[in-house]
């Protein structure tokens, strides 16, 4: 009830009730639930512990070039096939970028750490906390859902991940 509690405060939950899933080996409860917009949630209490973690993750990664819209697909402009195979990692970027605020600075002000990681099928954003956690599950939500695409950061931007991609290929190199 508290995880679903929790999840309502954060608007992400409006009712119903969470199942759950027992891990007996751990001694560890999730609760599941998949919201109407398809986001599952899952909700893992760790009693006991100070920190606090959330991860959202979406299937699109470094290898999709092709997005969900309202019951379809979007193909990613195909200007050249590796800038359209590199949108993930650019949108990972982008989501970092709010119109009225800085979202590292922001949860830096709530004390808590943002990270993103793009992998071939996935891209994922989350945090770490010991408090504020509902303000900051908020921001990360608002972070996501609010693309911001300023046009003068968007030619640095390709630049950045540019160079993420060279220094990449040099390490395949090494290998």
């Amino acid at each position: 009830r508290r995880c679903a509690a929790r999840a309502a405060r954060c608007g992400l939950y409006a009712g119903g009730s969470m199942s759950w899933k027992d891990y007996p080996a751990l001694s560890e409860r999730c609760y599941l639930e998949t919201l109407p917009n398809g986001l599952r949630l899952r909700v893992v209490p760790k009693p006991g512990f100070a920190g606090k973690f959330a991860f959202l993750g979406v299937n699109f990664g470094s290898c999709d070039t092709k997005l969900p819209l309202s019951g379809g697909w979007q193909t990613v402009p195909e200007e050249h096939t590796a800038q359209s195979a590199g949108t993930a990692h650019f949108l990972e970027h982008r989501m970092f970028c709010l119109p009225d605020c800085d979202p590292e600075a922001a949860f830096s002000s709530l004390g808590a750490e943002a990270n993103a990681l793009t992998d071939y099928a996935m891209t994922a954003y989350y945090f770490t906390c010991t408090e504020h956690f509902d303000d900051c599950l908020r921001l990360l939500l608002r972070m996501v859902s609010t693309p911001c695409f300023p046009p003068e950061a968007m030619a640095a931007e390709r630049a950045v991940i540019a160079d993420e991609i060279d220094e990449r290929a040099i390490d395949d190199l090494r290998v």
